[in-house]
């Protein structure tokens, strides 16, 4: 499954809804940002029962200000409803695949 754009209310259903969210914070003036997507599109396609958001913080100020997304890119992951995961930083391929 590739990677999907949400809104802040599109989230919150699939976080509720699917076994496994994982959610990419990130804007596209942000370096680490740029390099950390095709990471992420990439383990998207390995992973088909989890489902791969992302979040525009420049789209979504106010719902990044809420929940105190401060760096980006910054991670989240929800497993059956619950948010178990959540640092900010970018990733490296064995990382984001031992998270999953």
């Amino acid at each position: 499954m590739a990677t999907i754009s949400v809104d802040p209310k599109e989230l919150e259903e699939l976080a509720k809804g699917a076994k496994t969210v994982i959610v990419d914070f990130w804007a596209p003036w942000c370096g680490p940002c740029r390099h950390f997507g095709p990471l992420f599109e990439q383990v998207s396609e390995q992973h088909t029962d989890t489902v791969f958001v992302k979040v525009n913080v420049d789209e979504y100020q106010s719902f990044a200000a809420e929940n105190a997304i401060m760096s980006i890119p910054t991670i989240w992951i929800f497993k059956d409803g619950k948010k178990v995961y959540n640092k900010p930083g970018s990733l490296n391929f064995s990382q984001l695949e031992e998270l999953l």
